[in-house]
């Protein structure tokens, strides 16, 4: 194992160990507080993701883009890449997969490169574009050749000094923050 993984093990645990101290309407909080700072990018199709456990919440977000008529697309894990689908119905209605999250019904399969936003999640960000993951590289496969706007959103408990990225890590450049506001990095 690389020195590199090693710092992104620490760096996990560590945050995950802070997530975990926070209370779960601290996640609900957090999403409804950046609902409003993501509007402005919302401009046709949002690529966003269900929240899992200590994640900010991202049901707000999902109701806002329903009651507009804004089409949301959700990932799905499919072997070992993610297949992103038009979502129909009420997130909090789908069933979920072995983690506990809400997966979109199988439906229309779509590309992220034609989303006007992709939201992103993250155990840790930095400001510098970088992001750490859950340490499976669904996202930084997902978002390969992705041009258009990518937004990690995070808690100000999750921007750290540096994370420690690789060839294969895929940077975010803009970062919306709970209660901060959206950086362009």
């Amino acid at each position: 194992m690389t020195s590199v993984n090693e710092e992104k093990r620490q760096l996990r645990r560590e945050l995950r160990a802070v997530l975990e101290g926070l209370p779960v309407q601290r996640f609900v909080e957090a999403g409804q507080q950046i609902l409003p700072l993501l509007v402005p990018f919302f401009q046709g199709p949002v690529a966003l993701f269900a929240s899992r456990t200590r994640e900010i919440d991202t049901t707000a977000i999902d109701e806002y883009l329903n009651q507009q008529g804004i089409p949301r697309w959700y990932p799905a894990i499919c072997g070992d890449h993610l297949e992103f689908r038009e979502a129909t119905g009420r997130m909090r209605e789908w069933p979920l997969d072995r983690w506990g999250i809400p997966i979109p019904p199988e439906g229309t399969t779509v590309s992220l490169s034609d989303a006007a936003c992709v939201l992103v999640p993250g155990l840790a960000f930095d400001r510098q574009g970088g992001r750490l993951g859950y340490g499976k590289g669904y996202y930084d496969r997902a978002l390969e050749g992705v041009t258009g706007p990518r937004i990690g959103i995070a808690l100000p408990e999750q921007v750290v000094a540096k994370i420690p990225m690789e060839a294969h890590d895929r940077r975010i450049p803009r970062l919306a923050i709970a209660g901060e506001g959206v950086r362009t990095l």
